[in-house]
């Protein structure tokens, strides 16, 4: 299937460092929040918003999470850029 795409007319193979810098445009994040009693909740969201417009909006509902009171910290990692979800699980 390769060489069908390949033998498309101005179609060409990127190099190895252009690929490595192709990102995804899914707008699911990986919260980890922390309540005001210390209890700590993992969860997938939906920002809504694809692309690096991911990270923006799951920043902005960290942030508005945090200043309502609702929670005291709070982290996101989103898909589009590669989960490391790891650190969601740690204490």
């Amino acid at each position: 299937m390769l060489n069908n795409i390949l033998n498309i007319e101005g179609v060409s193979l990127l190099p190895k460092e252009q690929q490595k810098a192709i990102k995804g445009g899914s707008a699911y994040c990986v919260f980890r929040v922390t309540y005001p009693n210390g209890a700590v909740g993992i969860f997938v969201g939906n920002t809504g918003v694809s692309g690096s417009g991911a990270s923006d909006a799951a920043n902005s509902a960290c942030v508005d999470s945090i200043v309502s009171g609702n929670s005291t910290a709070c982290q996101y990692d989103c898909e589009w850029d590669g989960l490391s979800a790891p650190w969601a699980i740690a204490p």
